[in-house]
């Protein structure tokens, strides 16, 4: 969505991305030409940062720029920061709170002209137009394709706001959460779900989507509900009603529990096809034969790489995220993004450290889509890719630990407790899973060097060249310069290894990042 931005806008975020991704200083062309733009104009957006959004520390030399973002902050905070200054979409939150606005009352609250709000709208017209939604104007209202408007605006307020500001106004969270409670202790009586399972998060994004649901049906807007509301799902909720409701009970704001209201509100999981546990899902199976086809193949594809790659894996465990996260993605604000595209983040960093196991489980959600006759969707591919990664148990930690091979030796010639204090320091210094080991045989020959297996041999002396090895002198005193030298040369290592390049290739070392780069 990032076409809604204007340029200047646009290119202010592209700035930020490019100074984080290179995090180091770089020169003012080197910015200009990769953001295909003016050193002029990144000046101008180096004063626009220090004088509206202090949080994100800008420093620049003569010639050079970097930057150096509050660690209290987050990288999130600069997609918030630029999301609630970009006019349009604060015209379409305005819209979404009130629905009796004209474009002469847009523009008196947006302070700006009518010819702007009139702009605005049509870049929204011909952004969202395929997808099948559009701004009505006089009044102005957010109408088409209702599950896609409900969903961004879920992802709107997910992605503007953190998890502790509640930016829904006249709309109180207390009630809210008493309402959302009273659901869940329902839906605990039937089994379906453990509250106990559900941690802040979880309930943050449910909050989302009822209050979203809310308010887009207290304005008249509704989803589709002729194929998917069925006799069943009135007759359960009759029986619930009666059973568990108080009488005279209502909703937020006062609105008739009727089935209707609890269809429009909950239909994310009243959809045909949910499956809360695996007694639910191998019953979906039998019934359903491309859903049975598509989690065989995913159970085949996650345990042969289990065994290339030699790291346990409980695919049964898996097919309940993995199934319920494809099932509800149309519906679920994590699975979308208005700027921050935090999944294919996540994704790109795996990627970087492990090209295999990306690859192989990126394939296989992709296969498992199309055995699910999904369509082909990259965004939703990495979401599921995300899923799988941080269900897996302990996939990340078995792959960083499992497959570090990278060893350091010290030699040192003063004398042997001297290279066992320089080994303790640098134990303390870098990664636990890089090796360093001191040199403690009487001999030490060119022959002898020569079949040491080590990636990087420190010593305070200099030794002849050798081949498969670096070799790194440092002073007799570990300085802070040469613990920095140390960090660069194992990182200038780590990144020349190409770990899991194809199955056959599972011998080579993986990347390990450096203490601190977790």
């Amino acid at each position: 969505m990032r076409s809604l931005l204007t340029t200047s806008v646009r290119r202010r975020l592209e700035l930020i991305e490019l100074l984080l991704e290179a995090n180091d200083w770089m020169t003012f062309d080197q910015v200009a030409e990769q953001l295909a733009s003016s050193v002029r104009n990144i000046k101008e957006d180096i004063s626009y940062f220090r004088k509206h959004f202090p949080e994100i520390g800008i420093e620049t030399g003569q010639y050079m720029m970097r930057i150096m973002m509050d660690h209290s902050i987050g990288i999130q905070e600069a997609y918030r920061l630029i999301l609630k200054e970009t006019l349009t979409f604060q015209l379409l939150e305005e819209i979404f709170f009130n629905e009796t606005y004209s474009i002469e009352d847009l523009a008196g609250v947006l302070h700006t002209s009518k010819s702007t709000v009139y702009r605005s709208i049509e870049a929204i017209n011909s952004y969202f137009s395929n997808v099948g939604c559009q701004v009505e104007t006089n009044p102005c209202r957010f109408v088409g394709n209702e599950r896609f408007i409900r969903n961004f605006y879920r992802t709107y307020f997910k992605e503007k706001s953190t998890i502790l500001e509640w930016p829904f106004r006249h709309y109180d969270e207390q009630t809210l959460n008493a309402n959302i409670n009273r659901i869940l202790a329902i839906v605990e009586k039937s089994g379906a779900v453990k509250t106990e399972d559900i941690d802040f998060a979880f309930y943050e994004s449910i909050k989302l989507v009822i209050i979203v649901n809310v308010i887009r049906y207290q304005n008249g807007h509704l989803v589709d509900t002729d194929n998917e509301e069925t006799f069943l799902f009135k007759l359960i909720f009759n029986a619930v009603k009666l059973l568990f409701l108080p009488k005279n009970m209502t909703g937020i704001n006062g609105i008739p529990i009727t089935t209707e209201y609890i269809y429009q509100i909950l239909y994310p999981y009243l959809k045909k096809g949910n499956a809360f546990s695996l007694k639910e899902l191998d019953k979906l199976r039998t019934r359903e034969n491309h859903i049975d086809t598509a989690l065989t193949h995913l159970t085949t594809s996650l345990t042969a790489l289990s065994k290339v790659i030699d790291i346990d894996v409980d695919p049964t465990s898996l097919m309940i995220p993995l199934y319920g996260t494809v099932h509800i993605e149309d519906d679920d604000p994590n699975g979308m993004y208005i700027l921050y595209n935090r999944n294919k983040m996540f994704n790109q960093a795996i990627n970087h450290q492990f090209p295999f196991v990306y690859r192989e489980l990126y394939e296989a959600m992709v296969e498992f889509r199309r055995l699910l006759k999904l369509e082909d969707n990259e965004d939703k591919v990495n979401y599921l890719v995300y899923i799988l990664f941080t269900n897996w148990e302990n996939l990340l930690l078995d792959l960083y630990t499992k497959y570090q091979h990278t060893s350091v030796l010290i030699l040192s010639d003063g004398h042997y407790s001297h290279a066992n204090m320089l080994k303790n320091l640098l134990s303390f210094e870098l990664s636990p899973n890089i090796r360093i080991d001191t040199y403690e045989s009487h001999l030490l020959t060119q022959e002898i060097l020569d079949e040491l297996d080590y990636d990087l041999i420190i010593s305070t002396f200099k030794l002849p060249p050798m081949t498969d090895t670096f070799n790194l002198v440092i002073k007799h005193y570990l300085s802070s310069k040469d613990i920095h030298h140390i960090e660069t040369v194992l990182n200038s290592i780590i990144k020349g290894k190409n770990s899991f390049d194809d199955a056959n290739n599972l011998e080579s070392p993986v990347t390990t990042p450096l203490k601190g780069e977790l």
